[in-house]
């Protein structure tokens, strides 16, 4: 137990990292994105929530493969699995909350082509998780030695 323990606790760590890091970066793309505490208040907010979303995808792909220490030797499948699924959110969590007014982008925010959606919060979702669980891994085997 103390294993998993210490394995979400990276996983948290680096998507929380990661996804602060991200937030700040991409805060010009939205209407209003500045650096002032309002907006910094709602980014921190969408951090946990993203780090939030990385564990998720991680005990998701757990429990389809009955094994939560599949970072430890990552694969194409599961690699594959962590993408469509951020991708699947990401997208659902866009259209959701442009629909209803919850953010909008600024002109500087690049749209995915037939869609509304914004390019950032999609790439957010496909790189970040992937990057977390890879580093997660070699973070874990190289404390366990």
């Amino acid at each position: 137990m103390q294993k998993i323990i210490l394995l979400v606790a990276s996983i948290l760590s680096f998507g929380f990292i990661f996804n602060l890091a991200w937030e700040l970066l991409q805060m010009p793309l939205y209407e209003g994105g500045n650096y002032l505490a309002d907006h910094l208040t709602r980014s921190l907010y969408a951090v946990f929530w993203d780090t939030a979303i990385v564990v998720g995808i991680y005990l998701i792909i757990g429990l389809v493969r009955k094994n939560l220490f599949w970072l430890l030797a990552p694969d194409f499948f599961n690699m594959g699995l962590a993408i469509v699924i951020g991708l699947s959110l990401a997208v659902f969590i866009e259209l959701r909350a442009l629909r209803e007014g919850r953010w909008g982008y600024s002109a500087l925010m690049p749209i995915i082509p037939f869609t509304k959606i914004g390019l950032s919060p999609i790439i957010q979702m496909l790189v970040l998780p992937n990057l977390a669980y890879y580093l997660s891994g070699k973070f874990f085997k190289a404390i366990r030695r």
